[in-house]
């Protein structure tokens, strides 16, 4: 028995001394500032320790019970300071480190990544995306001279300026055609702003100049003289009209509806002009915009003051992203009504919901939904809710049932949603792996329109069925800025998504009172 327990002891002893401590001193950290370590050793170990009050602007972190022998990655991370990419120690031969960190200047931010010998930020992917070639086959249908310039002054009050840019007769061709589809809901050539161009004696209603500079939203309206000046954005009217193109090699029809949401914007008074924005959710779409009154009240059963009109940029927004589903699909009979919830309620069903698509045809929206979200998720999230409709009243039982064998989803009565599948991958979202076919679905959607690229990373198998068996055939492609794109070379041999970026580096320079650089 003596035997045996000085064995053990042995053991624990050999053990205990196979462990490491380690010091990580940060020098250059000011008074109140802290910086974080983070120790990592492979892909599944880490240890993060905060820094802090610093003496004389030095500040220790220690980790101890390290197991030695192993390769150890030492990162920091201190925002506002300039500091080292990571470092990589072995145990025990390293006890004690010392990363000097730098602080920036008040009147500057920066914000700088660099690969390094860590895991963090390095994901693979089974399917790569090839970049998406377009061989345009003809241009639009030809245009005659000035028809398009004539049209638009005799019939809208437009005159065309080459001040800044000469417009084609092309470009003006499909400036027309685009305002030709608001002719059943406006009609320009009544109303107050009217001015007479009394060398001519044609009314005049708006001069309109094109620039090659960047323009949030494409277009900038402004008033002078009771004449409206719109300046244009000359990238939307590429592919404004339709091109027969040759993609992965199908013809098609290839455009843009850039130049139709620019257009929205100016008829409907940057989503002021309620009624335009009333009529269009009604004519296109076939809902109504609610408000917090006696109807709603009734439709909702709850008091009139839960609710209250959408902002302007919110109904923007939401006809802009319905515009971008192709046109058999914009308008479903089983919804009706868009609600929105005054500022700071939830529902009380579904308190964590930004937005509810309810099976009696109205569309429930939250102000979560909208306060503070970047543009990708209201996006996606408007195309999410529509798609709720999709799935009730447009794709039939048998394209439901192999929706769902498609995901790996069958009925389990011991899931809180009544769903589960088999499957731990192919999905764009944890939300639609989480609940069932129909959130699956939805979350699909949005993305195939949204960020098709993603959808196809993630499952070829349902980009494909959304294609062939929802959108009939319709593509989404993501044309991106020329001066915003970079060729990446170091992809072999192994491919990271979407593109092993080694480092990027953001400064913006000024005092916080002051304009930024």
């Amino acid at each position: 028995m003596r035997g045996i327990l000085i064995f053990f002891f042995l053991i624990v002893t050999n053990f205990v001394s196979a462990q490491s401590n380690l010091t990580v001193e940060v020098n250059g950290l000011e008074d109140g500032d802290s910086a974080t370590v983070k120790l990592t050793k492979g892909p599944f170990v880490l240890i993060v320790k905060k820094a802090l009050n610093p003496v004389n602007k030095k500040a220790q972190v220690e980790f101890t019970d390290l197991s030695s022998g192993d390769d150890w990655v030492v990162a920091i991370d201190a925002p506002g300071y300039a500091y080292p990419t990571s470092k990589v120690i072995s145990l025990p031969s390293v006890s004690s480190l010392t990363i000097d960190v730098t602080k920036y200047s008040e009147d500057t931010f920066v914000y700088e990544w660099q690969d390094d010998s860590s895991y963090v930020g390095h994901a693979t992917q089974s399917y790569i995306n090839e970049p998406v070639t377009i061989v345009v086959l003809n241009d639009t249908v030809p245009v005659p001279i000035n028809f398009s310039a004539i049209k638009l002054r005799e019939e809208y009050g437009i005159i065309l300026s080459n001040e800044n840019k000469e417009w084609s007769d092309e470009d003006a061709f499909r400036l027309y055609s685009n305002l030709e589809r608001f002719s059943d809901i406006v009609s320009p050539k009544t109303g107050e702003n009217q001015v007479t161009d009394f060398s001519t004696g044609a009314f005049l209603n708006s001069v309109w100049k094109l620039t090659d500079d960047f323009i949030e939203n494409d277009i900038v309206v402004t008033t002078v003289e009771s004449v409206k000046n719109v300046t244009l954005s000359s990238a939307s009217l590429t592919f404004a009209e339709p091109l027969i193109v040759k993609l992965d090699g199908l013809r098609g029809k290839f455009y843009s509806k850039r130049l139709y949401k620019a257009v929205l914007r100016y008829f409907s008074d940057f989503g002021n002009n309620a009624e335009i924005l009333d009529k269009i959710a009604l004519n296109r779409f076939g809902f109504r915009w609610m408000v917090g009154d006696a109807e709603t009240s009734e439709l909702m059963g709850e008091p009139a003051d839960h609710f209250q009109e959408f902002f302007p940029a919110e109904k923007l927004e939401i006809l802009a992203m319905l515009e971008e589903l192709p046109e058999g699909l914009q308008r479903q009979e089983c919804n009706n009504y868009l609600v929105r919830r005054v500022n700071g309620q939830v529902n009380p069903v579904y308190p964590t919901a930004p937005a509810i698509a309810w099976t009696s045809g109205v569309m429930e929206w939250m102000e979560k939904a909208f306060k503070d979200v970047s543009y990708t998720y209201l996006r996606r999230l408007i195309l999410h809710e529509k798609a709720h409709y999709l799935w009730q009243c447009y794709i039939d039982q048998q394209t439901k049932d192999e929706w769902a064998e498609l995901g790996g989803w069958y009925e389990d009565p011991l899931s809180s949603s009544g769903w589960s599948t088999w499957k731990t991958a192919e999905f764009v979202s944890a939300y639609g792996h989480q609940k069932n076919p129909n959130e699956d679905f939805a979350e699909s959607i949005s993305w195939y329109v949204e960020n098709v690229d993603g959808l196809r990373s993630r499952s070829m198998q349902k980009y494909e069925f959304i294609r062939d068996r929802v959108m009939s055939g319709t593509r989404y492609i993501a044309k991106i800025r020329e001066d915003l794109t970079f060729q990446v070379y170091n992809l072999f041999p192994d491919y990271f998504y979407p593109g092993k970026v080694i480092g990027t580096k953001s400064e913006v320079l000024g005092s916080p009172k002051e304009d930024k650089l």
